[in-house]
This record gives structure tokens, C-alpha cells and sequence, in this order.
């Protein structure tokens, strides 16, 4: 049996409550990518729900083959699923996750379709992205929280939760509050509850019946936000007179 580090032993302990609703947990100083790890870990024995953090990644990523940028006052771990259904947006899932993690501490964040967590100010705090290799799934979350500076390049438009309150928070208390609203969120969308839980997603996103800017497939659509669909996540829109489904894209704007 693999002897567990301090950091993966005082983690477990803290998902004790979890147990067995969670996998095994592995944590390292640094990887090139953690969703990489997870998948590597699955194809060794697939337990559903393995746990991988790490301090720092030489390669993380996020949506579109974008690069992660992240400290390792930051936080970037990745969950594997052996329970994969088509039907469920993970990056919806993880995203309303974090989120609501976060209002444990504060109030002062907000969802941005599809996959983001941004601070009051419109900065990106966290990012979600998920992957599929066979019939497994990988959610990889990053949350800028607790680096004193972001990347010069994203000034302007990321932040971490200590730049904007001066506190910090405890890494592994943390993993643990995110996964403690995910693994709920999970078993809702696994069973009936999903389309419950993408109204919850659509109320706290606060994004119904506003003006927004969305580029999906290299074209721009600019209209009424008309809401999120039940069963997929999509986004509707209804833009120079005609509703569109939105199933990919970017939000670029909102007011």
C-alpha cells in the first residue's frame, strides 16, 4: 500500500465525511498537468472520484488549449470520474461548485457561462475545465487564491481571493469545501436533479433577461440572454430577432 504524505493524510482526514463518496487522494509538488495525472492514475485502476492536486503545474491549461497561469499560493487539482454521462455539463457542474465554496467565504462572486468564477469586479478568480478520454472524465479546477500578484499579461482581467479581501485560506479547507458542494452537485445530475440544478445555476448567474455579447463557433451574437437550458446547459439567446442554442462559446460581455 502507498504511504501517504502529510499534505494527502491531513486532506483525507478532512474528507473523512465524504468517505466512500470520494476516491483516493494523491498530492505533489509539481506535475506538467493534473488532469494528465488523473488520467494516468485511471488507466492504473480506475477508482472513481481520485483526487490529484498539485502545488504547481508546468503545463496547465485551460479552455480552447489556453495556458493556465497559477502560483503555488494558488490552487489546481483535478477529480477523475468513472461515472461519465453525456448529458451532464461538467464544467457547469464544477464551476457552481467552486462558487458556492466561495460564498462560504464571501459574497462577492459571480458564475460566468460556461466554465469561469469571476470576483465582483469582473476579474476571473477560478476557471473549471473537463476532458473525456473513453469512458472516463476529468474536472480540472483552478482558483487563483492566494497569490499576492496575477501574471502581468492578466491584469486586468484576473485576481485572487487574497488581492481582493487580504485574507487567505487554507488550501486543503478548501479542496475539501469544493468538494463537499461537488460531490452533491454530482449525485444531482447523475439522477433526477439535473435540470434543478441548471435552474439554481441559471438564478445564481444572475444572467436572465440581460444584454450579452456570446462568440460561439467564430461568429458573434449579441441579445437577450433568455436563460439556460434544463437538460444541456446550453445558452439561449435570442439574437436579431431569432432564439438561438448556444451549446459552446465565450461570453464576452453582459449588462
Amino acid at each position: 500500500m502507498r504511504r501517504l504524505t502529510e499534505k494527502e493524510r491531513a486532506l483525507a482526514k478532512l474528507l473523512l465525511p465524504l468517505r466512500p463518496r470520494i476516491g483516493p487522494v494523491f498530492w505533489y509538488d509539481l506535475v506538467q498537468s493534473t488532469m494528465d495525472v488523473a488520467f494516468q492514475n485511471g488507466r492504473k485502476s480506475a477508482l472513481n472520484r481520485t483526487l490529484v492536486v498539485s502545488e504547481a503545474q508546468s503545463r496547465g491549461r485551460g479552455r480552447n488549449g489556453r495556458r493556465w497561469y497559477s502560483s503555488r499560493d494558488d490552487l489546481q487539482f483535478s477529480i477523475l470520474l468513472t461515472e461519465y454521462d453525456f448529458r451532464v455539463p461538467y464544467s457547469m457542474v464544477g464551476s457552481y461548485a467552486v462558487y458556492r465554496a466561495f460564498r462560504r467565504y464571501a459574497d462577492r462572486v459571480r458564475l460566468k457561462w460556461v466554465n469561469d468564477v469571476l470576483w465582483e469586479n469582473g476579474k476571473k478568480v477560478a476557471g473549471v475545465l473537463t476532458e473525456e478520454k473513453g469512458a472516463q472524465t476529468a474536472i480540472g479546477i483552478g482558483v487563483n487564491l492566494n497569490s499576492a500578484k496575477v501574471d502581468m499579461s492578466l491584469t486586468n482581467k484576473a485576481t485572487s481571493y487574497y488581492l481582493e479581501t487580504g485574507h487567505r485560506i487554507q488550501k486543503e479547507l478548501f479542496i475539501r469545501d469544493i468538494l463537499l458542494e461537488l460531490v452533491t452537485l454530482l449525485e444531482e445530475a447523475h439522477g433526477p436533479g439535473l435540470a434543478s440544478l441548471l435552474e439554481g445555476w441559471e438564478r445564481d448567474s444572475g444572467l436572465y433577461d440581460r444584454y450579452g455579447i456570446v462568440e460561439s463557433d467564430g461568429k458573434r451574437y449579441g441579445g437577450t440572454i433568455l436563460g439556460i437550458e434544463r437538460h444541456t446547459g446550453a445558452l439561449l439567446i435570442e439574437s436579431d430577432g431569432t432564439q438561438r442554442i448556444l451549446y459552446e462559446g465565450t461570453l464576452l460581455f453582459i449588462e
